[in-house]
């Protein structure tokens, strides 16, 4: 009986947890290891639902300023980003799905580079985020930080807990 029990509790629970929503830290910590940290001005944006909950998103884009470039990016280049966002569906709680963005928006990227050659997002939700762009640091030792206080608490209050 009580491993009937177990395996029930273990199926009920283990589907809602696997899209539990994620904290603020974890976003940030991707961000802050993207390997493309950019400005970038959207200018065409082609989205095709694959089904009911999903969507498939490409994205034209001019690089406008370059933070970091693993791939070499420069000013003025034009990329494509290929992601995918999951709606919500109703009544249930998960991650925020990742942005659609919309022509002629200026926001800063966090990115990687593909082996196709495109590009596609490292901080899922976040990975269009100004106010992380923003705040983005390299700092002398060639780390990374973000340089918003609240941030910075976080992360003081996570390294005391262990």
């Amino acid at each position: 009986m009580n491993k009937v029990l177990v395996l029930l509790t273990v199926f009920i629970f283990l589907p809602v947890s696997l899209f539990a929503i994620l904290p603020p830290q974890v976003l940030q910590k991707e961000a802050m290891n993207a390997n493309e940290v950019i400005k970038i001005k959207v200018i065409d944006v082609k989205v095709v639902k694959t089904d009911k909950y999903h969507f498939s998103i490409k994205t034209k884009v001019k690089v406008l300023e370059i933070k970091k470039s693993a791939s070499s990016l420069k000013k003025g280049d034009i990329i494509t980003i290929e992601y995918t966002r999951r709606e919500l569906k109703e009544k249930t709680t998960g991650p925020r799905p990742n942005p659609f963005l919309s022509e002629n928006e200026i926001t800063g990227a966090f990115l990687y580079k593909n082996k196709d050659g495109n590009y596609g997002i490292s901080a899922r939700s976040a990975s269009f985020n100004d106010t992380y762009y923003k705040n983005y640091v390299i700092t002398k030792d060639s780390g990374v930080k973000l340089k918003d206080k609240r941030i910075k608490k976080i992360k003081k209050v996570k390294k005391s807990k262990k």
